[in-house]
């Protein structure tokens, strides 16, 4: 069974506005993907629309559930899933045999 596990590593804000500070604008994030046996990992940042009239969370409230969810928000539905399939069309080529480079025949070790 494959699964994917989304964390927050960093943000990036804008100072204040509106009198609240820390405002986040950038989501640093990592997805690791793994069906039991090996896992694959991929680092990406998506930028968070900040609205004129939104409300905003005291930044210290803020949990890593809730950033995900801007992330997944701004990504959509189709942008999640494409992430999520890069990574398991990664995670199927890890179990194929590695390829090798045997010498040639005609050619003495060492030869170019």
């Amino acid at each position: 069974m494959i699964t994917h596990n989304w964390n927050v590593d960093q943000v990036e804000c804008l100072p204040n506005l509106n009198g609240f500070e820390n405002i986040i604008t950038r989501v640093g994030w990592t997805l690791t993907t793994t069906d039991g046996k090996d896992t694959v990992t991929s680092s990406r940042v998506t930028d968070i629309s900040v609205s004129p009239g939104a409300t905003f969370t005291n930044f210290n409230e803020l949990t890593e559930k809730l950033i995900l969810s801007w992330v997944h928000d701004e990504l959509g539905l189709n942008g999640t899933k494409i992430y999520e399939e890069e990574n398991e069309r990664e995670l199927s080529t890890l179990s194929l045999p590695k390829l090798v480079s045997p010498n040639l025949p005609w050619k003495q070790v060492g030869e170019v």
